[in-house]
């Protein structure tokens, strides 16, 4: 495990870890892209994911957050996005 001292992001990375429990249970229920916390969600981990190095977090969060915001409402590929969001998100709180 890389310590504060060699990671001075170490500590931001934990708390960001932390917070995808939460995110994840946003973005998981029934009603979820219907509404603006998916958008705010997806937008957040799109950027702060990117920044603290979770590629693949990052990239479905893009993803999801560009369809809710072309589309203006819930389609097929939104569900879509937003299930790999959750897979990426669960193979990130795996480790």
């Amino acid at each position: 495990m890389v310590t504060e001292a060699r990671d001075p992001f170490a500590a931001v990375r934990a708390r960001f870890v932390d917070r995808l429990i939460d995110d994840r249970a946003t973005l998981a229920k029934e009603d979820a892209l219907s509404n603006d916390a998916a958008k705010v969600t997806a937008h957040r981990l799109a950027g702060l994911a990117g920044t603290l190095g979770y590629t693949e977090v990052s990239l479905a969060a893009k993803a999801l957050e560009a369809l809710l915001m072309d589309k203006g409402s819930v389609t097929p590929e939104a569900g879509e996005a937003r299930d790999l969001l959750l897979e990426q998100i669960d193979l990130l709180l795996s480790q």
